[in-house]
């Protein structure tokens, strides 16, 4: 008898059995939860000071039942005392009757500000999810259905939501459809650096539809999307799976199409973490000695796929970007692609270089070894020869003195 049990333990048993009618499919029975009703507001002091002490840290709420109903709700997908929620978890028809005769428990948030929204987008009940959402619209039609709303420690209803590696572009495109997921979500929220280390890959193309340069966007530490790709995306020690791979080429590919370039798509941003090191040299440590040819294979593959070397020219960014790319990967670059091809503006890397002011013992001696005939270029828009333009573009004093020792014979001619 349930009256009797609840009078024995009033605070645990209506409250237990009201959250199993929430959670469990099959079990609603109106008769049912008209009587947990009743002892709900019969035993609602002691049922607060249940819920006050086992799930709100002792924070002094108002002992009304909306703040029950809603501590039920914010509990429905909870991983807690040995229940798992999945997908198919929860009882529509059951969250259907307590919304009739509490409207307001939706709004409900626990101690740590999570409210019902967070478990059900974590869970991925589909349709729960959007029946709530609903629902909070209706009780607060400025409140973005609750998707928004951080818990302590940060994280939002959405957050969870994108927490998958499931394809779940249909529930993105309902969310945009109802004007919940607008391009300056997008970029308010970083949802593309929440995605890169967290979302398929399906997912993290639809945020990039609707915000095109999120892969150019930066986060109050300084990091890129690749960045949280690299670093926290969950996988073994030394392990990058064919997915990373296929996310990573997405990054880098959009980011360069539209417009870093210079960087060849975030490639030789500064880590953040270390300001002598860049993107490409933490990629490398972080997918292990075993995967370096990996890597470079999916660069040169995005390098194609972006068009021509001057499209994406990877040793002038590498120039460019000096200061926080490591002396031992500059060589590297060199090695693989070469000091022979052109920018956009016809300058080889050599040229480039000197233009930039780049030291002679920080890469500008390992450029002209690589591609010795560059001496001889002679500068198109100045006519003058290279030792010349390297001087009159005021390159680094030391990289003059050395190229007047390799080329003598033109610094003399012309004295």
């Amino acid at each position: 008898d349930l009256q009797q049990l609840s009078s024995i333990y009033p605070m645990e048993f209506a409250f237990s059995i009201l959250l199993c009618t929430l959670r469990f499919p099959g079990t609603y029975s109106m008769d049912l939860m008209d009587t947990i009703l009743v002892e709900i507001k019969r035993s609602k002091s002691y049922i607060m000071d249940y819920c006050i002490e086992k799930f709100n840290a002792g924070r002094t709420l108002e002992k009304i039942d909306d703040n029950i109903i809603g501590e039920a709700l914010t509990l429905l997908f909870s991983f807690f005392d040995d229940y798992v929620a999945t997908s198919e978890s929860g009882n529509l028809d059951s969250i259907k009757y307590i919304r009739r005769h509490y409207p307001d428990s939706i709004l409900y948030s626990d101690a740590h500000s999570f409210n019902a929204l967070h478990g059900v987008c974590g869970a991925l009940n589909k349709p729960i999810m959007k029946y709530l959402i609903m629902w909070h619209l209706e009780r607060k039609p400025d409140g973005r259905g609750g998707l928004y709303e951080m818990n302590d420690s940060g994280i939002t209803a959405l957050d969870t939501l994108l927490d998958t590696q499931q394809d779940i572009t249909t529930t993105l495109t309902w969310l945009r459809t109802h004007g919940l997921l607008t391009s300056l979500d997008v970029e308010r929220w970083l949802l593309v650096h929440r995605a890169g280390h967290s979302s398929s890959i399906n997912t993290i193309r639809f945020l990039l539809d609707l915000f095109p340069s999120g892969t150019s966007q930066k986060d109050d530490d300084g990091n890129l999307p690749i960045h949280l790709h690299i670093a926290l995306r969950y996988r073994g020690a030394n392990t990058f799976s064919d997915n990373d791979f296929d996310i990573l080429r997405l990054l880098i590919v959009h980011s360069i199409t539209y417009g870093e370039i210079d960087s060849i798509g975030g490639l030789f941003h500064q880590d953040p973490e270390e300001d002598r090191s860049c993107t490409l040299a933490m990629l490398l440590e972080e997918a292990g000695e075993e995967n370096t040819e990996k890597v470079w294979q999916a660069i040169s593959q995005c390098l194609e796929e972006v068009g021509e070397y001057s499209d994406a020219p990877i040793v002038h960014a590498a120039i460019l970007n000096r200061n926080h790319v490591p002396r031992k990967l500059f060589r590297e670059i060199l090695v693989r692609f070469g000091a022979n091809s052109r920018n956009e503006h016809g300058e080889l890397p050599l040229t480039y270089s000197a233009r930039n002011g780049m030291e002679w013992d920080k890469g500008f001696a390992d450029i002209l070894e690589a591609n010795r005939d560059a001496m001889n270029e002679v500068d198109s828009e100045t006519n003058l020869p290279f030792f010349l333009f390297a001087a009159s573009a005021k390159a680094d004093l030391n990289t003059i003195y050395h190229l007047a020792l390799k080329n003598l014979n033109i610094f003399t001619s012309q004295q």
